[in-house]
């Protein structure tokens, strides 16, 4: 059994980023028109997402 992963492109502050997420969450974000997502970033210059409202 294993994780699936999806890609979804988000605009943060006018810019296209591109978040990977768990098949699970990729469905309930389904249909949604404005979250609001805490945006870090790592070490490698990557950004992620932490502590997602909707």
């Amino acid at each position: 059994m294993g994780i699936m992963f999806y890609h979804i492109t988000l605009d943060v502050n006018g810019e296209e980023r591109k978040f990977l997420l768990e098949k699970e969450l990729f469905e309930k974000l389904q249909g949604k028109s404005e979250i609001n997502i805490n945006i870090k970033k790592g070490c490698l210059g990557i950004c992620y997402g932490v502590d997602m409202q909707e």
